[in-house]
């Protein structure tokens, strides 16, 4: 894949007149001759923060991240892509399968233009939590431990569930 565009170089309709009310995707890309746009996300303690049930907390996540890339692939106006893929980031094989479920629930019209890829990822923390409100998670850092007395931690990733219609 090449890198087309950031975050920051995407720019949208509703930029043009001062305010930022559309979703926005994370970068686009070229694959296969295709121009692509991705978004990420991460979908971890599905149910545990609110007082709905676990599976009815991933639907929520999926319409809400579908619908932010629909609306996003219609206000982009430097780049155009056909379709987009989510990849969403996931601690537990339990949170795939739950995703996996809630994905067959999802509106035909909202799951149109993307591509949902899912990934388990074990040992890599720094990935999935932000355990600082003091230090954001960045592209550059390090998948590995911070702190020099635990033992660095290695990114491993199940094989990836892709859902597409």
């Amino acid at each position: 894949a090449k890198l087309l565009k950031t975050e920051t170089e995407l720019h949208y309709f509703d930029s043009i007149f001062g305010f930022r009310g559309s979703q926005i995707t994370d970068f686009a890309v070229e694959m296969f001759g295709e121009t692509i746009g991705i978004s990420v996300t991460r979908a971890i303690f599905l149910g545990r923060r609110k007082k709905i049930s676990p599976f009815d907390h991933a639907i929520q996540l999926l319409e809400k991240k579908l619908l932010g890339v629909i609306k996003s692939t219609s206000n982009v106006i430097n780049i155009t892509w056909k379709r987009q893929l989510l990849h969403v980031f996931v601690d537990t094989d339990q949170t795939r399968i739950l995703l996996n479920d809630a994905y067959s629930q999802i509106s035909d019209v909202l799951k149109s233009n993307t591509i949902v890829l899912i990934t388990v990822c074990k040992g890599a923390e720094n990935l999935l939590f932000n355990c600082s409100k003091k230090r954001r998670i960045s592209s550059t850092s390090s998948l590995s431990s911070t702190s020099s007395s635990s033992p660095s931690h290695t990114f491993v990733s199940t094989l990836p569930t892709i859902l597409c219609t």
